[in-house]
């Protein structure tokens, strides 16, 4: 029976609209600079299926987030994209014989065939929710092959209209393919069996002669071609081996053995030879009237590996990188668009000395590019790919991690690598500090902190390995972490005072750190991602909120989806750069405002790093490119925050507000008097006052207080211990042991916790002036912090302005 499908017409735009979805390979997106590397047949997601046009000139490619991509072959550049299905990745795409229209079927068994604008102009539902086999049968008839109670079954379509349909006897889908003059349909099991079916009538034309049971290892797509001739069927044979059959009997005409051990064939559609990727990464071209092996190109290992080969026999397409597509031309024995570049996503990017930049991607390759020119100057290979990288602590090479992998340092331009001796335990999670100066090493029960390079240990604390490495500020003063898979709090740890602080506790989970970038320059700020996906940023020191900055949600329309996230601090902490659904925002926190989202790059962003001086910033994506970017250009829809003069009570307002625990008030504040130096100076000279430590007799009696039988006495006591803050907790700690009345207790107990982890007004307003003094610098700033160090006796303050001073030498 014939069921009438619907013809559904869906207008994905014009080939100038769609192809502006996509930047372009040859145009740079706006406030960019640069671009390192290439995107030509670079995907978003991983390529599923390829298939070439009759003529060779397109290349059509489907991919697992569920897009059909078309390609110009011969210069890589893409011509438009759709999608395919929402929900489900392209399992298989084939183009008609008159080139005119396409075919992709998808791993729902869900069928669409579309014009070359991209337009649908027939859709047919699953049959059984399986992925079907594609065959074209003339330029308007369509063979379907899907998996239905355990059985394959054939549909035939034409012009829209189920014409036929029969069962063909088999348990299993291998491959399939029809003859030159597609009235025969030749299709394949996973057990060996072929069978040859009347595409006309639906019969069982000849079934050839079975000759092995099921491969001995994975193959994810059978081999079934037939020569130009239409006398020749070639199929995979027994273990590694090929069959030539003779189409009119079934029987084999010969076989060729000793081959290396592949998991993907491929025939030219010219019955001259076929294409093997073999189990070792490389793809061997063997004669099929020779048998023999006449060249190999390189590739990767890969398990989903996809290949396709032109119908004049000239370009062989393979995608074992994955995301992106590689064209080789059989004849002339070169890969096309080899170009430079990683070729895979890039995880890693850091700015270096001397103008270069020092990329790493999936390829198991770290490269250094020069970024005046965007050539590359030099590449290491390595044993495994890294996910992060640092500059080192010289800046003129990079240090390298990943997770349960040896460490690296590479020094460009000098042919020097070394591994970093620090006696890591296999598979130990291991970070480096932004700067470069320090490390850290989690063993089965202890974290430990080493300097970089000497090894000199700094530190141990007891931590079991969750699998996660802290995050080391670049100063060397913190290390946070999770324990235990609970990302619902972030434990500090003060590296100098050897203790624990209050933990960040928030209600939505946080995504666990291991990038060494949450971090402020200047070690104040701290970057959370929590369950909401907006970013968080916190005062490292008091644990108080500075920032929530809102992240674009992912609309369910978009090709990216969110997920863990680049961030960046610039150099004067001025800017958070990261990503959010593969495009580039920066926010200002002397503004409070965001610009953004720029986009440059297909697919996500892996890796954000800012230079030196704050003027470029260097984005690295999945795409296997490097974008560098004028940080100017990027800020100019952002206010201007060069500061005109205030007036007097506009200042002194502005100095209230650095003791105001709100965020939005502290950073305006903090910003507003950094960006008018003279007046700002001026009004700390004036007021601000020294935190002195409190008198140990002074506590002592005022907890003595709390148990007056006076209302009056215990509320003044209780009063003047609260403005003391974390500073009294421990000495409220003891006192709760031995207090005697009940009212006595119920106070402590009260003020310990509401003093837990909290600052005095006047501790945190002095905290946010050494943080203006700092952004200001210059001789008169650090004499007034010099001045406030020296008559300062509270100890957390003094360590604070002591590692500004330390900074500023």
């Amino acid at each position: 029976m014939t069921t009438r499908l619907a013809v559904i017409v869906a207008a994905f735009g014009s080939l100038t609209a769609l192809s502006a979805e996509l930047p372009s390979i040859e145009n740079l997106p706006e406030a960019a600079i640069i671009r390192l590397g290439s995107t030509r047949f670079v995907h978003n997601g991983r390529i599923t299926a390829v298939a070439f046009s009759p003529a060779g000139k397109i290349v059509a490619t489907g991919t697992e987030d569920g897009f059909v991509h078309l390609w110009q072959s011969e210069t890589g550049r893409e011509l438009r994209h759709w999608r395919h299905d929402p929900h489900n990745s392209v399992y298989a795409i084939q183009f008609s014989r008159d080139g005119k229209c396409i075919a992709s079927a998808g791993f729902n068994g869900v069928v669409n065939v579309w014009d070359l604008e991209g337009r649908r102009i027939l859709s047919r539902p699953s049959q059984s929710a399986v992925p079907a086999e594609l065959a074209w049968l003339s330029e308007d008839r369509l063979a379907i092959l899907y998996l239905k109670n355990g059985t394959s079954s054939i549909c035939t379509i034409t012009r829209g209209n189920d014409d036929l349909s029969w069962s063909t006897g088999l348990t299993n889908l291998a491959a399939v393919c029809s003859s030159t003059d597609g009235k025969r349909l030749f299709v394949s099991d996973f057990g060996g069996k072929i069978k040859c079916f009347d595409a006309e009538k639906g019969t069982e034309h000849v079934t050839f002669d079975r000759l092995v049971a099921q491969p001995d290892y994975y193959r994810k797509h059978g081999l079934l071609a037939i020569t130009a001739d239409g006398k020749t069927l070639v199929s995979d044979g027994p273990g590694i081996s090929i069959s030539l059959w003779n189409t009119e009997t079934g029987k084999i005409q010969r076989q060729i053995d000793n081959l290396e051990r592949f998991t993907l064939l491929a025939a030219a559609p010219n019955g001259r030879f076929l294409a093997a990727h073999g189990s070792d990464g490389n793809i061997r071209i063997y004669g099929l009237a020779s048998g023999r092996e006449l060249r190999s190109f390189p590739a990767r290992r890969y398990s989903e590996n996809v290949m396709a080969i032109s119908t004049d026999g000239r370009w062989l397409a393979e995608a074992s990188c994955g995301r992106r597509l590689r064209i080789w031309d059989v004849v002339a024995d070169k890969e096309l668009h080899a170009g430079s570049g990683h070729g895979v996503p890039v995880y890693g990017v850091a700015f270096i000395s001397g103008g270069k930049i020092v990329t790493a991607g999936e390829d198991q390759t770290v490269q250094c590019w020069d970024v005046a020119t965007g050539k590359e100057t030099d590449r290491i290979a390595t044993q495994t790919f890294f996910e992060t990288l640092v500059a080192s602590w010289d800046g003129k090479g990079v240090l390298l991690r990943r997770d349960a992998e040896p460490s690296l340092v590479w020094w460009p331009g000098s042919q020097e690598s070394a591994g970093l001796a620090m006696n890591c335990p296999p598979g130990a999670p291991v970070t480096f500090a932004p700067d470069g100066r320090s490390m850290a090493i989690q063993d089965e029960h202890t974290l430990t902190i080493s300097a970089v390079p000497s090894g000199m240990r700094i530190c141990e604390i007891p931590r079991r390995n969750d699998g996660y490495a802290p995050a080391l500020s670049p100063d060397g003063r913190w290390a946070v972490f999770t324990e235990n898979n609970d990302t619902s709090t972030i434990h500090i740890y003060d590296l100098v005072q050897k203790r624990l602080r209050i933990p960040i506790t928030g209600r939505d989970r946080f995504r666990s750190f291991v990038n060494p970038k949450l971090f402020s320059p200047d070690a104040r700020l701290l970057v959370s991602l929590a369950k909401d996906q907006d970013v968080h940023v916190w005062e490292v020191i008091t644990g108080l909120p500075r920032a929530t900055i809102p992240r674009p949600k992912h609309d369910g329309l978009t090709r990216f989806p969110t997920g863990a996230a680049a961030f960046a601090f610039s150099p004067d902490s001025r800017f958070l750069a990261f990503e959010a659904n593969g495009a580039l925002l920066l926010h200002d926190f002397s503004s409070g405002q965001t610009a953004g989202p720029f986009s440059g790059h297909r697919g996500r962003i892996l890796g954000i790093a800012f230079s030196a001086d704050g003027s470029r910033l260097a984005t690295s994506g999945q795409d296997s490119t490097t974008l560098v970017w004028d940080v100017t250009k990027l800020c100019t829809k952002l206010p201007n925050s060069s500061g005109s003069a205030a007036s007097a009570a506009q200042i002194e307002s502005w100095w209230n507000d650095l003791a105001s625990p709100e965020p939005g008030t502290v950073v305006r504040a903090i910003w507003s008097l950094a960006y008018r130096p003279d007046q700002a100076l001026a009004i700390i000279r004036e007021k601000s006052r020294p935190v002195l430590r409190p008198k140990p007799e002074d506590i002592e009696r005022w907890i003595k207080d709390l148990g007056d039988a006076r209302f009056a006495v215990r509320e003044k006591a209780t009063q003047q211990l609260a403005a003391l803050g974390d500073a009294v907790r421990p000495a409220l700690t003891d006192a709760l042991k031995t207090a005697s009345s009940i009212e006595a207790r119920a106070r402590i107990s009260r003020l310990i916790e509401t003093t837990s982890g909290r600052y005095s007004p006047a501790q945190l307003q002095l905290l946010r002036t050494v943080e203006v003094l700092e952004k200001i610098g210059g001789t008169r700033a650090r004499e007034q912090l010099e001045s406030l160090a020296h008559r300062t006796t509270d100890d957390e303050l003094r360590i604070e302005m002591m590692h500004v001073l330390k900074r500023w030498k």
